[in-house]
């Protein structure tokens, strides 16, 4: 069973990881174009015949290129992890709080948001769990917009109950809080989100 983790490049870009790739031994297994109509994101994969793996993709939503490594040995996939954030300029967990938890315009507090989604691990995490449920309430469209987004990146079972909550409501991201459960529905995410939606 592969495993795996998301890392978001800062200034870093596809050649940057291509050149990563090549100094672990990887070959380029496949390339993807973008192609925003039919909603398919630009993605390229490396990887040995053994080990771990990388995927590179660019975000549609935010156009933010982002890494993501895979592995079969959750300890290979956290030396993996490590070396990628050596080597490339990424946003490391403690930068993603930080940044929402900074006193921002609405605008640039969305923009936090939406960072600490994409990079959020793929296991629940009540430090990111924290901040992207607090804002989903926010009085902002904006920023419960965002929030709403960032739930999307990693659909944790615990936002079910406040999801449906904002979703039977009538605040400025209802709306998309019934299309949000109708998708994690068609998608089969959990059961708990596929209940929830009914």
């Amino acid at each position: 069973m592969l495993v795996s983790r998301r890392l978001v490049l800062r200034h870093g870009d596809e050649a940057d990881v291509g050149k990563h790739a090549a100094a672990l031994g990887y070959t380029k297994r496949m390339d993807v174009a973008a192609d925003e109509d039919a909603e398919i994101a630009r993605t390229v994969i490396w990887h040995a015949d053994t080990g771990p793996g990388l995927v590179y993709r660019e975000d549609l939503a935010t156009g933010l290129p982002f890494l993501v490594v895979t592995s079969a040995d959750p300890v290979e996939l956290r030396g993996a992890v490590e070396l990628a954030e050596t080597v490339l300029d990424t946003w490391r967990l403690a930068e993603l709080l930080a940044g929402v938890d900074a006193g921002q315009r609405p605008r640039d507090l969305a923009e936090a948001i939406l960072l600490l989604g994409l990079g959020a691990p793929s296991s629940h995490d009540p430090r990111f769990y924290s901040r992207v449920s607090r804002h989903l309430a926010s009085a902002d469209a904006t920023v419960a917009e965002a929030a709403l987004f960032a739930v999307r990146y990693q659909p944790w079972e615990e936002y079910v109950d406040l999801i449906a909550e904002l979703a039977a409501g009538s605040g400025p991201a209802a709306a998309s809080a019934r299309e949000l459960l109708e998708q994690l529905e068609d998608d089969g995410v959990d059961d708990d989100l596929r209940q929830a939606g009914e």
